[in-house]
């Protein structure tokens, strides 16, 4: 169909590029990155008014194919020529995602804020400090963990990682013997409908009461759980 759309006669180079980008959404979403980088770089000069657009899209390819420099270079020119502008933010998270998957994760987490930061977009923003989260956690970073879960938990609504994210802010305070601070963190989800969130929250509290040398509470807890 997009070939017969493209036939037609007296299409404007808006409606060109239009195009040109659909049929590289449909081979990303398709799983064809190869065929959507190859795509992409023959329409690049072409399709001005949705340039943007398809760097994304070629950088996403690159990256789902573990072509790493390649991805990160799109990204970087992405976030260069386009300063200031919506798609500069998701060139940033997607140099944050090549980072990580080198596994330099320091700067990877790094990134993630940066684009958190500089996001207009609620999902963008709350995808990437929970990266942010995930990846300065990985790295050994505690105290950027514990920095960036709790904006997290203040700063995003409450949603599917609230859980986790407390969880682990709550095994972090409790190594550092914030016991009361650990388990006021857990209040929310120790009658949590979801039953994996519930009986974790229950069995973190009662460890939590355990560690404090609260005994009778903690046992309680564990009968609980």
């Amino acid at each position: 169909m997009l070939d017969k759309i493209a036939a037609l006669p007296g299409l404007t180079d808006e409606q060109k590029g239009m195009m040109s980008l659909q049929r590289a959404r449909f081979l990303v979403d398709g799983g064809k990155f190869a065929d959507a980088a190859a795509f992409i770089d023959g329409q690049i000069n072409t399709a001005t008014s949705v340039k943007a657009l398809l760097l994304l899209l070629n950088g996403k390819s690159h990256l789902n194919l573990k072509e790493y420099e390649m991805a990160w270079v799109t990204y970087e020119g992405i976030s260069k020529d386009f300063m200031g502008s919506p798609v500069m933010a998701e060139a940033i998270c997607g140099m944050a995602y090549v980072r990580y998957g080198q596994e330099q994760f320091e700067p990877a987490a790094n990134l993630f804020m940066d684009c958190f930061n500089k996001a207009q977009e609620e999902k963008l923003r709350k995808d990437a400090i929970y990266n942010g989260f995930i990846t300065y956690r990985k790295f050994g970073n505690e105290d950027k963990t514990v920095e960036v879960a709790e904006q997290y938990l203040k700063l995003t609504p409450a949603g599917e990682h609230h859980a986790d994210v407390a969880l682990a802010l709550s095994g972090i305070y409790s190594r550092r013997q914030q016991f009361d601070k650990a388990n006021e963190l857990l209040l929310p989800f120790l009658n949590d409908p979801d039953e994996t969130k519930r009986r974790n929250a229950v069995f973190q509290t009662a460890y939590n009461l355990q560690l404090s040398g609260k005994a009778d509470d903690a046992l309680a807890s564990y009968e609980k759980f």
